[in-house]
This record gives structure tokens, C-alpha cells and sequence, in this order.
């Protein structure tokens, strides 16, 4: 499929922030919903496209959260609108988070275009990571195209639910993520809390883990640390 950059659409500087893999399992919607209620917490305006036609894991968080909780706007949105509705999305919140939809490679290449940042999660496996290696020459030939029309993409590796960072899989993972032009933004921990508070409709930052608060809350400073 060939894509072409509208060039009515233009996103402020690093607002809209895709989480996107072609391997499902990677742990796309944790952070996703995870990061919205972090930068809720600190006074952002943030709304989450779930992009996952099938699965609408985003929506359903949304509908499981408590109303006493800061409220967070989830949106549905298929392929051919992805680009619209972030661009409309983003003159509305400070912050639009693309949940991003394994497998369906068009789509992710929609969301990448509507972004101006890629984070790429990934499983502390070899095999993960060379399932992504595709997944990375799709971006970097959406990267290419959007800079040529004057538009910023950078992309970032998340490794996630790692056991263990003295593991031979894990520094293989980080050693193979660390060849690529792509930085490695973080390394989650494998934590129950991520788990445990999604059935809730909350993030992490909400719930009773103080190391789990304290994991995101430092990848919540690096994701801001990409805004400046």
C-alpha cells in the first residue's frame, strides 16, 4: 500500500505517541494505558486510539475504570481514519496515545505516520526480536517518507517483562536492540502490579505497588525527557 503525508496534517512537537508492534503479547496496551494515566497524573490532557480493531483491549480498560478515577478518553478508530482523528485529536489533548494492533501490517503503518513518536516494545527473546526486524524496515521507510515532507518520526525500543537483566536472554535481547540506530528507551521489570491492576481499569501509578509506581514513574521522565 502506498501512503502519502497530507500536509494539513501537522502535529505539535512529539504529541502524538505511537505504541505499535507487529508481535502480539508485547505488552502494547499495559504501557499504553499505563503512560495515559502517568501523564495524567502530571497535569497532561491525554487521550488513547485504540487501534486494535479485533481486540479493543484500551476501550474495555476505559470501561472498567472507577468513576472516581481521573477519567481518561478512549476512542475507537479503524485504519482509514487513524491519521484524521490524531491529527483532530491532538489540537484537543495535549498528549494522544496510539494503542497500536499486532499483525496487521497497513494498520501499523498508519499509526506510525500519525506519530511523532514509535515506541516498540518487545519480549527479552531473540526470536521476538527478529520477528521485529521487519517491523523496523516498515518504519524506517515510513520514517524516510514523513521526512521528506518536513515531518519528525524517532523511534524507541522497550524491552518488556524482563525476569531478570543477569539472564543471557535479556543482555542477547539488549545486545541485538543496541546494534540498531533505534535507541533503547527502557527495560521493564516483570512486575505482577501490570498484570493485577489492568482488570481494574487502572495504571500502575494508581495502584498499591510502590515499586511498580516507581518503574513507570521513571519511564514516564524519559517519555518526557523526548518532548523537549
Amino acid at each position: 500500500m502506498a501512503y502519502t503525508c497530507n500536509q494539513s496534517f501537522q502535529s505539535n512537537a512529539f504529541m502524538i505517541i505511537a505504541i505499535t508492534n507487529l508481535k502480539g503479547g508485547s505488552g502494547k496496551t499495559t504501557i499504553s494505558v499505563n503512560l495515559a494515566v502517568s501523564l495524567t497524573q502530571r497535569g497532561k490532557s491525554v487521550c488513547i486510539l485504540d487501534t486494535d480493531v479485533q481486540q479493543r483491549s484500551s476501550m474495555k480498560w476505559a470501561g472498567d475504570r472507577d468513576a472516581s478515577l481521573a477519567h481518561i478518553s478512549v476512542y475507537g478508530v479503524e485504519e482509514s481514519q487513524i491519521i484524521k482523528e490524531a491529527a483532530k485529536l491532538n489540537k484537543e489533548y495535549d498528549i494522544v496515545i496510539l494503542d497500536g494492533s499486532p499483525q496487521l501490517a497497513d494498520l501499523a503503518d498508519s499509526t506510525m505516520l500519525a506519530s511523532d513518536i514509535v515506541i516498540i516494545p518487545i519480549k527479552p527473546s531473540i526470536l521476538d526480536f527478529r520477528s521485529t526486524e521487519e517491523f523496523i524496515l516498515r518504519y524506517r521507510r515510513i520514517k524516510s517518507l514523513k521526512e521528506s515532507q518536513g515531518f519528525r518520526s524517532n523511534a524507541y525500543f522497550v524491552i518488556n517483562d524482563v525476569k531478570s537483566m543477569h539472564t543471557l536472554t535479556y543482555k542477547d535481547t539488549k545486545a541485538a536492540v543496541e546494534a540498531f540506530d533505534e535507541p533503547l528507551l527502557y527495560s521493564f521489570p516483570n512486575l505482577v502490579a501490570f498484570q493485577d491492576s489492568l482488570p481494574f481499569g487502572m495504571g500502575v501509578a494508581e495502584y498499591s505497588d510502590v515499586r511498580a509506581q516507581e518503574v513507570f514513574n521513571e519511564f514516564t521522565d524519559k517519555v518526557e525527557g523526548l518532548f523537549s
